[in-house]
């Protein structure tokens, strides 16, 4: 047999963790600091993979910020997020480190960023590769679960020898039924072949959240 383990660790909750409160004025792109309580020597680092969110004073909807950074498999990353009026603007990639915020001009008012808990989080991949070597097999997938809801996503995306990590952050993502949306911990077989799993949160959690993927080892291999 063959086990796998992946660990979605409690996530981090800090609005301006990224960085703190400041208004850029120096006309055309600038920088924001990375200055906030999740940064250390200019880079910010998270539980988890998160989403950034950016909290505007005034009405920033003609700014773009663009978020760098690496993903929970360490795979470099961007995110262009739009500005919000008055209130917080969230981006869509998962960010497990943020390097540099940049705008491309200058802010109509404060400007903060950071991660909160409700907005959810993602773990590193699982290199699964069901089924790569011809033989057919049920692998079994159970979860441990604290609090919190959580979804187990499969994609189908080669994610070997994309990158020097060995992962692809441009790989599409779909949730297993049996494991979306779950609050409690499931056991159950995963009768489709895939190349990889995570696990993602999507509601507060003050958890970590583990799958283990247990498997036969193909006959050619063993």
């Amino acid at each position: 047999m063959q086990t796998q383990t992946i660990t979605c660790a409690a996530l981090s909750n800090d609005d301006n963790g990224i960085s703190v409160s400041q208004t850029p004025a120096a006309g055309g792109a600038q920088e924001l600091t990375i200055t906030g309580a999740l940064a250390a020597g200019g880079v910010a680092t998270m539980a988890a993979g998160q989403p950034v969110s950016i909290e505007s004073a005034a009405d920033e909807t003609g700014r773009t910020f663009t978020v760098t950074g690496t993903d929970a498999d360490g795979t470099a990353c961007t995110d262009a997020i739009t500005g919000a009026d008055s209130a917080t603007a969230l981006g869509t990639v998962f960010f497990k480190t943020v390097t540099s915020i940049s705008v491309d001009d200058d802010t109509a008012g404060a400007v903060y960023a950071g991660v909160l808990k409700a907005d959810g989080g993602v773990s590193p991949t699982m290199d699964v590769n069901v089924g790569e070597y011809g033989v057919a097999f049920v692998p079994s997938l159970w979860t441990d679960v604290t609090t919190g809801t959580y979804t187990v996503e499969m994609t189908y995306t080669k994610i070997n020898d994309t990158n020097s990590n060995g992962y692809s952050n441009s790989a599409v993502w779909f949730p297993i039924t049996e494991f979306t949306a779950k609050t409690a911990d499931i056991q159950a077989n995963l009768t489709v072949p895939c190349h990889g799993l995570r696990m993602k949160t999507t509601t507060s959690t003050s958890g970590a959240m583990t799958a283990v993927l247990i498997s036969p080892v193909p006959k050619a291999l063993a």
